[in-house]
């Protein structure tokens, strides 16, 4: 097996970075990072902004050429600290985290002279962290025990070979205490001292391996539940394996090539097959790093190369990204940067879906479409040689286009495609194209037919007619009686009988799924104003051909209220046939009835049918959480917005929209390309008012209907506010922090309560009380229409 990164995605640190730490540095889930760097004397942190990337770096002051660095919880208040060496002041800085990413004034400890290397680990068995040093000029290693008052006490001191640059502590020889490995730079070999569990070690015992030694690390690399040992050999260009020979010891060395100058290494499952696979930065004008596979023998097959930005300081790994893969993360020594190259995926599969024709000469009748676990991947199609190729020649791609050179000849056509991702892996699929499906025998003009079937009396299955094509549904509400609003979702299920995972409904552990898995369709007023009817307001969706789903509504609350258990999932009622009336035929739609189980013992009544009606722009990410916003980062020219405002509340309010940088909220509030400031963060509701839209300010009378227009510009991404019963003059001038402003970003809204409701496509209802108020979303309602200007 092969495996396949990213080009290298470049992040600003400081000067001459030298080592890289990935940990949740702000206990947030996702990785951050922290770099030292080198030549500017300090620390950069970057933490994770969710969307592939980090956010601009906090610099931290520490000694003088600061070459390498550690994280862990030296304190014991479960927050990641950072150790690091500072290699011209003979000692380590430690800086305590704050429990948000940020770290205090750096308290420094007196080590040995010239320390090049640290290990942190718990080596006298006190459930504390201990620090280890490798001190390159005095030929020792100096350990300091964790004081237990967020610190380390005086060091003692172990006699190595020449020059230590590297360390390890792993438990060697199985008896329950770890051990320490040292690579010795001027003897060609490294050292092994066993601990004795008190935080003492024993004489070095030396192993020969490469030239100049420059890094380790410890792994099982061979499956006998050992420690093994791997060292870069910065003069010989290649890195020595030692397999643990079982006995506290390690057999010879093994060498393999990788290259000039390595110089950081690290052992890492890459492919996900089980086995440990090794990861080889290299200080040389190559600019790569390489990426060794674990042969199942105790060693490593042929090095494959990758792209960095200059010669490589040091390497990490880490699932950055959250897609459950490795990263890999490389230290440019040249540089103030460190590039990032993400796991890549092959794709999964291979799509096509009717198109409207061209009228030119090759005619287009379908577009490709794929499937792949990289969501920001690009893929090229091609027509490829295999089984299913009879009909190949009849066709050319255009970009994710197929056209047929000449006119129609037969009903079906067989082609074999090919879809390649921009890393060079690809996915092969036969496809047959059944032309009357298409309509192409007769008007060149291709509908999309869909099939909406009640599979059971809960579950429908929703199919299109075009293979590879997408199938859309139309829901709305067509009547409702509750006295609360409730909200209605939809859920893919895995077979006719909605089972999720191996779930069955009523199983425990289903209702978390189904919301795991959930889509907001709408919310059912209780009390729509004057002039606003919902049943006028249907919400389309698009699903894969062959889903089979299932509905729910949550009464007089939210699905993500629910999640967060701030609602009892007593409060979500799946459809079923105890509970959920089906009224319809596959031809007229179909009707879900909620006999009267919503609160206030009303019923609630939703009509589904299949559609061929557009899907309107700015919906991508609505029904998701905190998703009540306008996405038209996929469009290329301006959108032209028209607006109807509905009011029920005795509040003169009014409602805009801001743009934002991301899908959290996040704002470029200086114009520099980079979010600065988050929904929770001070200053940001004045932040999202001057990023508000200009031309765009909603208001009615009470019970009125009103209209507006206005236009949104192209490749962005814009959330509704409310600003209630105050104005944008009034809120910019205040010096107040509880501002009356409320958005669909719990986090930016006081009380983080929901004042932001979705009633169906690019329509919001508002509540505008503190505190949730009477929840009853319809104090301002908006709906947009958007148009893209061609």
């Amino acid at each position: 097996m092969s495996v396949s990164f990213s080009s290298g995605k470049n992040f600003t640190v400081g000067s001459g970075p030298s080592s890289i730490v990935v940990k949740d540095l702000n206990g947030d889930g996702k990785l951050d990072l922290a770099v030292a760097n080198f030549t500017s004397n300090n620390v950069s942190v970057l933490l994770n902004d969710g969307n592939d990337g980090f956010g601009t770096p906090t610099n931290f002051t520490v000694g003088t050429n600061p070459v390498f660095l550690a994280s862990e919880d030296i304190d014991g208040d479960d927050n990641l600290d950072l150790v690091v060496a500072n290699a011209d002041d003979n000692n380590v800085s430690l800086l305590l985290n704050d429990g948000k990413g940020g770290f205090g004034t750096p308290t420094n400890f007196t080590v040995g002279a010239h320390p090049s290397a640290i290990a942190l680990a718990d080596i006298d068995g006190d459930s504390k962290l201990d620090l280890v040093v490798a001190n390159a000029d005095d030929d020792n290693v100096s350990v300091l025990l964790n004081d237990s008052n967020g610190g380390f006490g005086t060091p003692s001191n172990f006699t190595v070979g020449g020059n230590p640059a590297a360390i390890a502590l792993g438990d060697i020889d199985g008896d329950g205490n770890l051990d320490l490995v040292v690579a010795n730079a001027d003897d060609d070999n490294v050292s092994l001292l066993l601990g004795d569990g008190n935080g003492n070690f024993g004489t070095a015992t030396n192993f020969t391996v490469g030239t100049y030694p420059s890094a380790i690390a410890l792994g099982d690399i061979d499956g006998d539940s050992n420690l093994d040992l791997v060292v870069a050999n910065y003069g010989s260009s290649n890195v020595s394996v030692l397999l643990n020979d079982g006995n506290g010891s390690f057999g010879a060395a093994k060498d393999f090539t990788v290259g000039a100058s390595p110089n950081s290494v690290v052992l890492e499952d890459i492919d996900g097959d089980g086995k440990l696979d090794l990861v080889v930065a290299k200080d040389t004008n190559t600019k790569n790093v390489s990426v060794l596979l674990n042969d199942g023998k105790g060693g490593f097959g042929t090095a494959t190369d990758f792209t960095v930005e200059t010669s490589a300081a040091y390497a990490a790994v880490g699932d950055l990204n959250g897609d459950e893969k490795p990263d890999l993360l490389v230290a440019n020594a040249d540089s103030d940067k460190v590039s990032v190259l993400f796991y890549n995926s092959a794709p999964t599969d291979l799509m096509l879906e009717a198109i409207a024709d061209d009228n030119d000469d090759e005619k287009a009748i379908c577009m490709f479409s794929t499937t792949d676990p990289d969501k920001n991947d690009q893929h090229t199609y091609s027509l490829v040689a295999g089984t299913g190729d009879t009909d190949n020649d009849a066709f050319t791609i255009e970009g994710d286009s197929l056209k047929i050179k000449s006119d129609i000849t037969k009903s079906t056509y067989n082609i074999r495609v090919r879809t390649t991702d921009s890393g060079g892996l690809s996915f092969d699929k036969e496809l047959a194209i059944n032309v009357n499906e298409l309509g192409l025998a007769a008007t060149n003009q291709i509908t999309t037919i869909v099939n909406f079937i009640n599979i059971t009396e809960n579950i429908f299955t929703v199919k299109s007619k075009v293979k590879g094509g997408k199938a859309k549904l139309s829901i709305k509400i067509e009547s409702s009686t509750s006295k609360v609003v409730n909200e209605i979702g939809i859920f893919i299920v895995d077979d006719a009988q909605g089972t999720i995972d191996g779930i069955a409904p009523g199983a425990a552990g289903y209702a978390e799924a189904a919301l795991k898995r959930s889509k907001i369709v709408c919310s059912a007023l209780a009390n729509a104003p004057t002039g606003f009817n919902p049943a006028d307001l249907p919400s389309l969706l698009e699903f894969d051909s062959g889903a089979n789903l299932r509905f729910y509504m949550v009464r007089n609350s939210t699905t993500d209220a629910v999640i967060s258990g701030k609602t009892s999932l007593s409060d979500v009622v799946f459809s079923s046939a105890t509970n959920v009336k089906v009224e319809g035929s596959e031809t007229e739609g179909f009707a879900l009835i909620w006999k009267g189980v919503s609160a206030g013992g009303s019923d609630l009544k939703i009509k589904i049918k299949e559609t061929n009606e557009k899907i309107p722009p700015g919906i991508g990410l609505q029904g998701k959480h905190q998703g009540e916003l306008i996405d038209l980062r996929e469009v290329k020219t301006q959108v032209k917005a028209e607006f109807i405002v509905n009011r029920e509340a005795s509040y003169d309010n009014l409602v805009g929209f801001c743009k934002v940088n991301d899908e959290n909220g996040g704002i470029d509030s200086d114009g520099d390309g980079t979010v600065d400031i988050r929904p929770g963060d001070p200053g940001y509701l004045k932040a999202m008012i001057r990023s508000r839209v200009e031309g765009i300010d909603l208001k009615v009378n009470n019970q009125g209907t009103a209209t507006f227009s206005g236009n949104f510009e192209s490749s962005s991404l814009f959330a509704p506010f409310i600003l209630v019963n105050t104005t944008v003059e009034a809120i910019l001038s205040s010096n107040s922090d509880d501002l009356a402003v409320f958005s669909p970003f719990l986090g930016a809204n006081s009380g983080k309560n929901n004042h932001v409701r979705l009633l169906g496509n690019n329509c919001f209802g508002f509540e505008d009380m503190k505190g949730g108020g009477d929840r009853d979303y319809n104090d301002l309602i908006v709906q947009v229409k958007l148009t893209v200007n061609t």
